[in-house]
């Protein structure tokens, strides 16, 4: 940092709306369509709620929104659509491939299926639906 950037501080630029945006999918076919499970399923979120307790009242069929989360770990987080309540990550190698391509495609997204709590450690996986579409 230069003494007159120090002495003076750097105008910051105002941060960028990260907000996701809903694109209405309205009567369009995906191009394809995949399934995938989530990962980080056993973490808390920042506001401190648990994702486990979000997962284990969220139903089969609920839309979510992928966002990507531009920090080190470059994931894309899944968020419930209704709710804004974080459920987990998409796994690296399926978040690299949506965040890389994401400027040519929409995405609609769905829980696809919530396993029985494991026995020993009580966590469900989440199966994410994810349907690719041309961009609208």
């Amino acid at each position: 940092m230069s003494l007159l950037g120090w002495l003076f501080g750097r105008r910051r630029k105002a941060p960028k709306d990260n907000t996701p945006q809903i694109v209405e999918l309205g009567e369009r076919k995906p191009i394809h369509s995949f399934e995938t499970t989530l990962s980080g399923i056993d973490l808390e979120n920042p506001d401190g709620s648990m994702r486990q307790d979000i997962i284990a009242r969220t139903t089969v069929g609920t839309e979510t929104i992928l966002v990507a989360q531009m920090g080190a770990l470059k994931l894309a987080a899944v968020f419930v659509a209704e709710t804004g309540e974080q459920l987990g990550y998409l796994p690296r190698e399926v978040s690299t491939k949506i965040i890389r391509e994401a400027k040519g495609h929409d995405y609609g997204t769905r829980v696809a299926a919530i396993g029985e709590p494991d026995p020993e450690t009580g966590v469900r996986d989440v199966t994410l639906a994810i349907d690719v579409f041309e961009k609208g």
